[in-house]
């Protein structure tokens, strides 16, 4: 058994809190050593998703240990392309030290990140990330994006990608078995971000995408004032986040 907590980084209290942040950065400072012991010429090391915008939930176990609910999202700026076989291996060691699923590493260079389009991904990444090694300003590359002005394209890209990893959480029984375990909490987790998306695509089309996910819900709230089962899922979805 085990409980889940959010951790927001501007309110420190308690001592789950506090477990929450020295964990948090024990498994940065394994990140940033062991990305800058593999490769050479790294401009800067960047934390995006959830934990890079402090909204990343997390598993206390019944010792009371307690580990991230869901994986890290990595940006590496780099000005020479590294072999995505040499990331693949070490995205794989760094999982293992963790103890995660997953540990996502993409990488760009400053000259990427400066032409990049206005999407959900690169709004997210200059609003809400966290530099955790290297240049402080490389997010300064990114142009300004204006929220209101986000390509409905991305909405398409939301039902695919959010549908694709919620069916792929399921085995091929699908939906005629239950789950327990980890399995169970992985699907839980994979329904609250399908959930969340449809909360995205409401807000993508009258220009009021905002970077934090509790933000997007309190949106909701006034934008759609008769969505009432729309914000009861989306605020059950921001616990299993």
């Amino acid at each position: 058994m085990y409980q889940i907590k959010k951790y927001k980084q501007s309110i420190i209290s308690g001592d789950s809190d506090k477990d929450m942040e020295e964990t948090l950065n024990q498994h940065i400072e394994l990140i940033v050593k062991g990305l800058n012991n593999s490769f050479k010429g790294i401009n800067s090391i960047v934390l995006y998703g959830g934990y890079g915008r402090g909204e990343g939930s997390w598993i206390f176990e019944e010792n009371g240990n307690c580990r991230p609910y869901n994986d890290y999202d990595i940006l590496i700026v780099i000005e020479k392309k590294i072999p995505i076989e040499r990331i693949e291996v070490i995205r794989k060691e760094l999982a293992k030290q963790i103890g995660i699923r997953w540990v996502d590493i993409s990488q760009m260079t400053s000259t990427e990140l400066r032409k990049i389009q206005p999407s959900i991904y690169s709004y997210d990444l200059k609003y809400a990330s966290k530099v955790i090694h290297g240049d402080q300003s490389v997010l300064d590359f990114i142009p300004e994006i204006n929220p209101a002005k986000l390509p409905l394209k991305e909405i398409e890209i939301l039902f695919f990608t959010r549908l694709w990893t919620l069916l792929g959480s399921l085995d091929e029984n699908g939906f005629g078995c239950d789950l327990v375990g980890e399995n169970s909490r992985f699907f839980r987790n994979q329904m609250a971000k399908a959930i969340l998306a449809a909360v995205d695509v409401l807000l993508l089309v009258v220009g009021a995408y905002d970077a934090s996910y509790c933000e997007r819900v309190e949106r909701i709230a006034k934008l759609y004032p008769g969505k009432d089962d729309v914000l009861k899922l989306s605020r059950w979805a921001l616990k299993y986040l």
